[in-house]
């Protein structure tokens, strides 16, 4: 049986560019929907993708909680209620196993964290882990029916977590799960001790901790072998309902255009995936959406799945949607938008001129780092999807601040292999005495984990391709890798430099590698580039990318015109931008000390796009280029000068991009700004140090919406992020990692033809001293969860501290009236009516609270909730069920104390404005 990583998108068995996979919307965009219809379908599409690539089981979903918004993997997984992770957990799950695929739900329990997780000991109080933590996993087996679940690295009040007596209770036992518990991978340490516990699969293997060792184990009587016969049975079970016992031929689950890209004029694929229909969500009406009324109770939580037995071999016939349908549709139904003051949406036909900004708008980011990272077919960026909508208007692109050091690869509609013809590049794996071991075709020039693939005996790395270069000009091209590094053009050596790599690796690559870059001038035509290292480490991580600096420069002497990471140089341009296709106009810098062209193709459109990294004096009026730093008055752009900001120091490159930015959204109608977090901060096997955004870019929002009042901030982060200027710009709209479609959804939904749908499903605080519960780093090895059932939202309202934007808020583009509530204690009912101009959605919350009580209960907890969509001026009558669980507490058993609760219905825990008594017995 084949295991493939992936909540959001199904890897396959490596990391391989050829092989590419739909890349969903993060599981927190997912989240944001508060849609369990979606989260079926999500995992639906995941299902499809697992037998299109021969994969049995996919490891997820991620369930672990909000608890702190330092958590590096955050955005893998759902939010910080219970509830709410529960009820999506449990519709993924029946997604992923409708099309007889495995679903994971991860990592059991109290995962919560990154830092130290393979070592740490969570210490929580039996209620607490009860209510929360095991709660989030319970509807996923019990309701869900999981066929695998994952246990985790850590360990939960002193036993690591497999061999943990909760992986038979309450997970076994009570909630009779009968699948295979699978260890996260290097988990299991011990034999013995994993053995007697309910842990059934070592991962990986073949070598391990088990093996000859519990063979040895077993023999001698430490270990029963009834014990590995249940294990045994437990993984044949498996194999029978994923059909891997019949050996079935995996069926493709999606069309043949999976890796197509779009087409430069309609946006569809080979004309066969039409335009997305702003009235009906779908693209020509031809792939209907997973109908929300099957398979659901209550109008949110679907029915549980047949809790034993094994499907058939093969497949049942389930309706599946297209991948990159859904994850547009999911992509603006997960958008959040927290701010809007009359902006949006952008009446038709839309404004005149767009002004771009920011890092995140060109390289965005659609998925988090880790385990959970796939190799889309294609993705489009909040610039490729404005230009696509906008084919009449003006856009303009500038970098703004610098989000995520490194280099972009090329794009792969500019690569031919020199020696197929093909697309892509020649890779070439060689030995210490120069001896060829492998010459291969790959479809990237940004090959980041070649180490699981690479020949015994490698000590060389090389990539060659023919970059079509569409207009003369300048660009900065760089190495990035570890090794001795060089880069030629057209057989001429133009950078030599050597990169040491003292970070980490992960999946057959390495973490944040260091690069140089150097300037260059091309001529039109075709220009041969090879980069290559020399003495590549022995290690497990292998990279090699061949790809373009966009970072700003400032002059550096003594560089001999390479760059290093940490070493700012005099280019700033580029000639491209991925996914590129037709010629553009350009923007010149006359500054003497930087007078690189920047020229860049316009990316399936042909608006005119004016990309810009930096401004000089000379290159614009002074009053075009002020940069606002004090919230009043302004910096003479002559003056390029080392300045205070927000986070530091801007130097003088920093104050450039600055600069040029606000240039562009004064001469703009409408700026739109996307500021985000990079792959060092959101990702596997670290916690964030801080909630702010990186680099410049408070500074820059700052900046912009003072130039122009029409600045829309678009977040691209998987986690919160601090706001400071949130209350400065006309709108600001979270979108998540939005998934490969993340530029053509953020398009549907500034232009209106989608509604931004998302609701909050954690708290966004204003100041990271505010935050309740922020500490993720064990002490003496222990992570302690003093706070108990005070966990995201609970501590906000227990600390009695105000968050930028409360757990459920979301604005969307209609307005919404709720009436005539009536509750009892097993049902809410109450009318919800759309008072606005156009059709929308509304997500109806409910909580519970208890003024007296001798219980230390939350001041207030979500009980229900429902999506409604509705048409202007339409009312809906909603009825909403209330689980007995949702009165309980555990106190060595669930118990409901007597009495009388409140339940508080509306749009956001903050915003309740109908309120009844219950009485419950």
């Amino acid at each position: 049986m084949v295991l493939s990583d992936g909540p959001s998108g199904i890897r396959g068995v490596t990391w391989d560019e050829r092989d590419p996979a739909v890349n969903l919307p993060s599981a927190t965009a997912l989240a944001a929907t508060w849609d369990v219809a979606t989260a079926h379908a999500y995992g639906a599409v995941l299902a499809a993708e697992a037998r299109r690539k021969g994969a049995h089981v996919v490891l997820g979903p991620t369930i672990n909680l909000h608890r702190s918004p330092l958590g590096g993997r955050h955005f893998e997984a759902y939010s910080e209620d219970p509830l709410l992770t529960a009820d999506l957990a449990a519709a993924y799950v029946r997604g992923v196993q409708s099309l007889g695929v495995a679903a994971t739900p991860k990592h059991y329990v109290g995962n919560d964290f990154e830092t130290g997780r393979f070592t740490a000991n969570v210490v929580v109080s039996e209620r607490a882990l009860r209510e929360l933590y095991l709660a989030a996993f319970e509807k996923a087996v019990v309701e869900g029916r999981a066929w695998v679940v994952m246990s985790a690295y850590n360990a939960v009040n002193g036993a690591t977590m497999t061999e943990n007596p909760l992986l038979a209770e309450p997970l076994c036992g009570e909630w009779g799960f009968d699948g295979v518990v699978v260890s996260d991978w290097w988990a299991a340490r011990s034999t013995v001790p994993a053995a007697l516990a309910r842990q059934d699969l070592a991962m990986p293997g073949p070598d391990g901790p088990w093996g000859d060792a519990l063979v040895a184990a077993v023999r001698d009587g430490r270990v029963p072998e009834a014990a590995v016969d249940e294990k045994v049975r437990r993984l044949l079970r498996l194999a029978a309902r994923v059909g891997a016992l019949d050996t079935p031929t995996p069926a493709t689950g999606t069309r043949d255009d999976l890796t197509t890209a779009p087409d430069s004029a309609t946006g569809a694929r080979d004309g066969s995936t039409p335009a997305l229909d702003p009235a009906t969500g779908a693209r020509d009406g031809s792939t209907p959406a997973l109908d929300p009324a099957t398979g659901t109770r209550d109008g949110r939580t679907p029915a549980c799945g047949t809790s034993t037995g094994a499907p058939p071999a093969t497949a049942p016939a389930v309706s599946v949607e297209d991948g990159a349908v859904l994850a547009r549709r999911v992509a603006a139904d997960g958008m959040v938008l927290v701010r809007n003051e009359g902006e949006l949406p952008w009446p038709a036909p839309g404004p005149r001129s767009v002004a771009v900004i920011g890092h995140n708008a060109l390289q965005f980011r659609s998925q988090g780092g880790g385990s959970a990272t796939v190799t889309p077919p294609y993705v489009i960026s909040p610039l490729d999807g404005l230009r696509a909508a906008l084919p009449d208007a003006e856009i303009t692109w500038t970098l703004g601040a610098v989000t995520q050091e490194g280099l972009a690869a090329l794009p792969i509609t500019r690569l031919t292999d020199p020696v197929s013809g093909e697309p892509g590049v020649r890779a070439r794996f060689l030995d210490s005495g120069g001896r060829e071991l492998l010459c291969e075709n790959r479809r990237s020039s940004d090959l980041a984990r070649l180490g699981g693939s690479r020949p015994a005996g490698t000590t060389s790395v090389e990539v060659t391709t023919r970059y079509l270069v569409r207009a003369p000009g300048t660009v900065r091209l760089g190495v990035a890798g570890a090794g001795f590094a060089t880069l030629a053009v057209d057989g001429v050596r133009v950078l030599e430099r050597e990169l040491v790599h003292e970070g980490e690796d992960f999946g057959g690559g390495l973490v944040s590698p260091p690069h140089a870059s150097v300037t260059v001038e091309l001529a039109a035509g075709e220009a041969r580039l090879t980069a290559r290292l020399d003495g590549v480490p022995r290690g497990n991580g292998l990279t090699l990318t061949l790809g373009e600096d966009l970072a700003p420069a400032s002059p550096t002497p003594g560089t001999a015109g390479t760059h290093d990471a940490a070493t700012p140089e005099t280019a700033g341009t580029r000639t491209d931008t991925p996914a590129a296709d037709a010629t553009t106009t350009n923007t010149t810098n006359t500054d003497p000390t930087n007078t690189d062209t920047v020229m860049m193709d316009a990316a399936r459109a042909s608006a005119d796009v004016t990309t810009t990294y930096g401004a000089s004096a000379d290159a614009t009026d002074t009053d075009e280029t002020s940069v606002n730093t004090t919230g009043a008055g302004g910096m003479d752009a002559g003056e390029v000068k080392a300045v205070e900001t927000d986070a530091g120091e801007m130097d003088a490159g920093e104050v450039e991009a600055v600069e040029a930015a606000v240039a562009a959204a004064r001469r703009a109608e409408v700026a739109v700004v996307v500021v985000g977090t990079s792959p060092e901060i959101e990702r596997e096997a670290a916690d964030r140090a801080t909630l702010a955004l990186p680099g410049a870019q408070d500074r820059l929002v700052r900046a912009v919406a003072a130039a122009n009042p029409r600045a829309v901030v678009v977040v691209n982060a998987g986690a919160p992020v601090l706001m400071p200027w949130r209350n400065e710009v006309a709108a600001v709209l979270l979108g998540w990692f939005g998934g490969q479609e993340f530029g053509d959804a953020l398009a549907d939904v500034l232009l209106g033809a989608a509604e931004p749908g998302g609701r909050l499903p954690t708290t966004w605080p204003g100041e990271e001293a505010d935050v309740p519960v922020l500490e993720t780093a064990p002490v003496d090895g222990v992570v302690a969860y003093d706070e108990g059932v005070h966990v995201g939202y609970r501590a906000w309202l227990r600390a009695g501290t105000e968050p930028a934007y409360a757990f459920g808020h979301g604005l969307g583009y209609t307005s919404w009236e709720l009436t005539d509530l009536a509750a009892t204690p097993g049902e809410v009912s109450l009318t919800v009516r759309n008072t606005g101009g156009r059709a929308g959605k509304h997500v109806v919350q409910v909580y519970l609270s208890r003024e007296s009580s001798a219980v230390d209960r939350p001041v207030r907890w979500l009980a229900g909730y429902a999506v409604v969509r509705a048409g202007a001026g339409q009312a809906e009558r909603v009825t909403i069920l209330l689980a007995r669980r949702a009165f309980q507490h555990w106190d060595g058993g669930w118990r409901t104390e007597p009495g009388e609760f409140t339940v508080h219905a509306g749009a956001s825990v903050a915003d309740l404005p109908l309120t009844a008594r219950i009485s419950v017995p």
